[in-house]
C-alpha cells in the first residue's frame, strides 16, 4: 500500500515518483513551496523533509516511506 499511496498523491498533484536511498520521494515539477507543503501534508507521520533542487528549480518531498525489496 505504501507505493500505491505515493503514486496516488503524485497523480493528484502531477508529481513524479522516484526513490532516493530506498525511500519514495515526489518531484513536484514546480518551485511553489505552498504546493510542496500541501503534498507533504498527505504524509503527516513520515513526510518531514522538503528540499529545493536549485539545478532543476523544483521541490522534492521526502515521504518517509521505504521501498520494499522485491521478492
Amino acid at each position: 500500500m505504501n507505493r500505491q499511496k505515493a503514486e496516488m498523491i503524485a497523480g493528484i498533484y502531477g508529481c513524479e515518483v522516484s526513490s532516493v536511498n530506498n525511500e519514495f520521494v515526489l518531484y513536484t515539477k514546480s518551485n511553489d513551496l505552498e504546493n510542496a507543503k500541501m503534498i507533504q501534508s498527505h504524509f503527516p507521520k513520515y513526510g518531514i523533509t522538503i528540499s529545493l533542487l536549485t539545478d532543476r528549480d523544483e521541490y522534492i518531498v521526502y515521504t518517509g516511506i521505504n521501498q520494499q525489496p522485491r521478492k
